[in-house]
This record gives C-alpha cells, sequence and structure tokens, in this order.
C-alpha cells in the first residue's frame, strides 16, 4: 500500500473494524487517515522493517463497494474501496451558529445515540456487578458523548475513551497470564525439581490499573 502511495502521490486510506467473529464482514464506516510522514529505514534494518510512518486521523468515510474481496483471503494486496467522505464541518457550522441551538441540540439526542448511551450505561452497570478490574466510573454514563463530530461532546471523544479502555484491559490480561505462568512455574520447580521456597526466584508483577 505504502509503495502505492509513494507511486501516486495520494496519502489517505481507510482503516475499517472487522467483526471479531465473521470472518471477512467489516464495518460500513471506516476511519479515513492521512500519512504525514514516510521513512524508510529497510537498511538500517535488515529489511526487518521496511518503513516507519506518523499519520493523523483527518474524518470518517462510508465504505460503499469493496473492488477486490478475493484478495482478503489470499492476503496478496490490501483491499481497494469506494466510498464517500462524511462531512463533519456541517455538525461545527450549527455548533458554532446559535448558542441557544447548541444547548438544545445537546439536550436533544437521536435514537440511535440515546440507544448507544444505553448501552454504555448497561455496561458499566454490569462492569460494577461483575468487579471487573479495568472498568469504567459511574460517572462515565453521564459524559458518555454521542453527537457527531470532534469536540467535547462529540463521538470521537468516546472512540479515543473505548481506545484507552482495551489499551488497559490488554495490558491487564497480560499481567494476568505473566502472573498464572509464575505460578504454575513455581508449582513445578517445586514439586518435580525439590526448590525449597527460600531458592525461588523473585518475580515482579505490574500492579493493578
Amino acid at each position: 500500500m505504502y509503495n502505492d502511495i509513494l507511486m501516486n502521490g495520494s496519502k489517505r486510506f481507510v482503516v475499517s473494524m472487522s467483526h471479531p467473529s465473521v470472518k471477512g464482514s467489516f464495518a460500513k464506516v471506516g476511519v479515513l487517515f492521512q500519512l504525514e510522514d514516510l521513512k524508510e529505514v529497510s537498511e538500517q534494518t535488515q529489511d526487518q522493517i521496511k518503513y516507519i510512518c506518523n499519520h493523523k486521523v483527518i474524518g470518517r468515510v462510508n465504505i460503499d463497494k469493496v473492488l477486490n474481496p478475493d484478495v482478503w483471503t489470499s492476503r496478496e494486496t490490501y483491499l481497494k474501496v469506494e466510498g464517500t467522505i462524511i462531512d463533519d464541518s456541517k455538525d461545527d457550522e450549527i455548533d458554532a451558529s446559535s448558542d441557544v441551538y447548541v444547548a438544545v441540540a445537546a439536550a436533544k439526542l437521536s435514537t440511535e445515540e440515546q440507544r448507544l448511551k444505553n448501552a454504555f450505561a448497561c455496561l458499566v452497570d454490569m462492569q460494577h456487578e461483575l468487579q471487573e478490574d479495568v472498568r469504567f466510573t459511574k460517572a462515565s454514563v453521564d459524559s458518555f458523548a454521542v453527537k457527531p463530530g470532534s469536540g467535547e461532546d462529540g463521538l470521537w471523544q468516546t472512540i479515543r475513551l473505548w481506545q484507552s479502555y482495551t489499551e488497559q484491559r490488554l495490558v491487564n490480561r497480560q499481567n494476568e497470564m505473566q502472573k498464572e505462568f509464575q505460578n504454575k512455574l513455581i508449582e513445578f520447580l517445586k514439586r518435580e525439581k525439590g526448590v525449597k521456597d527460600e531458592e525461588l526466584p523473585r518475580y515482579g508483577v505490574e500492579g493493578g490499573l
């Protein structure tokens, strides 16, 4: 893909979420990235890494059609799509036009937005009932952003919040797996090798998040 970017001069591409359980199924709306900087490092890394890139998210895209769906199985190249860029600037213009309108618009949610907010509230309640190690606070339900655009009450704030949540869950799960492995290793050393407690190595595991 980056070779094509260098050849045709286009610096934008779309990234779409794949379905967690249905292979070859993707979200209808993707995130539009713009390439900010590209550096070739193949010589320094003995071809282990070809490029180091910096990107910026600049918008959203409605994916209308996948032009080469067969390559999803063969992995010969990247998927190419036809899409329509979603104009979020209209929402920003409306928000800036009138303080009164902003107050009214902020108080009124569409049916889909309200469903999303309700689903998030249910998720938070369930997390606290199960006493999840990594969970959203109760207060986050009231500040949950679902409006279009990138402002403080915009959906992009929620996307960033969710990304942070998944990263923390991943770190927490890695710590759990590391601790589980260490316990099994200690058990093996004591049972099979006759190692005493004072002879066991000391492992350090990062604390909670």
